[in-house]
């Protein structure tokens, strides 16, 4: 069996799912494949933290990672009504901190560094810290605040992103494993899948995330691209409920509602 598509897109998650909706609200043909359940990879596991800073001084791609963020909030609401799934969007803020006085200057640093990004940052003084957020520890001697970032319900957003592209008239083919590619000098010109269907298209989209290493030996270039393990843990909230996304060290903490907080490692770049 076989079909045809002006764009292939082989990976379901967050970003393949996104593009798959943006191609189809334009008109463009388009179909998504994935070796497994649409967004049961690493998007189902995002705690879906939107803080565009952190771990990234590559003045290069701050200004793509600035102009993203600032159009989310638009996306949100146009999503949403187009897919009918709601995604948590909490403008909750976050706070940075440091326990170590010797660590005070590097968050000083990153703080300048925020704000000659025009990126919204305040300085808090030892008892603020202790008004926004009365469970943290004594210990936390100094704090940026960044109230402009944000979080949202991953998981619920690629769904959001798959139904609003199904709506647009968007394929998606789960449970199919991408096994060949035929090629024409460059271009790839059809994928065969391990159902036994042969898509043709006129573009390929790679939005394999961890996976698209595996690609290497067959479109002929280099993908440094590897799976960094990660771990998470849900907890309840604490009885005075934990408000604003932390970021401390080595860890993070994101309270989704009144009853349910997510810590996660902070992976270093």
């Amino acid at each position: 069996m076989s079909r045809s598509t002006d764009v292939l897109i082989v990976g379901g998650g967050v970003i393949g799912c996104s593009i798959a909706y943006h191609l189809s609200k334009a008109n463009v043909d388009c179909l998504v494949v994935d070796q497994g359940e649409i967004g049961a990879q690493a998007s189902s596991a995002a705690l879906g933290v939107l803080v565009p800073l952190v771990s990234f001084d590559n003045d290069d791609f701050i200004p793509l990672l600035l102009a993203s963020f600032r159009l989310f909030p638009t996306l949100v609401p146009e999503l949403e009504a187009v897919s009918g799934i709601q995604v948590e969007y909490q403008q909750t803020g976050a706070l940075h901190m440091v326990s170590q006085p010797k660590q005070i200057k590097k968050l000083q640093q990153q703080m300048q560094m925020w704000q000659r990004w025009n990126f919204d940052v305040q300085w808090l003084t030892h008892d603020e810290i202790q008004t926004r957020e009365p469970q943290l520890s004594e210990h936390v001697c100094a704090a940026v605040v960044a109230p402009q970032e944000a979080q949202i319900n991953a998981p619920l957003l690629v769904q959001a992103f798959a139904k609003a592209a199904q709506n647009n008239k968007a394929c998606f083919l789960p449970q199919s494993k991408v096994v060949g590619i035929s090629r024409q000098g460059s271009m790839v010109t059809s994928v065969s899948l391990s159902t036994g269907e042969v898509i043709s298209c006129n573009q390929l989209v790679l939005a394999a995330g961890a996976w698209s290493g595996m690609w290497e030996q067959w479109l002929g270039i280099s993908l440094p691209v590897y799976p960094v393990k990660g771990q998470a843990i849900a907890l309840q909230q604490p009885s005075h409920a934990i408000k604003h996304i932390l970021f401390g060290e080595g860890i993070y903490i994101a309270p989704k509602n009144e009853h349910l907080v997510f810590i996660g490692d902070l992976i270093p770049l």
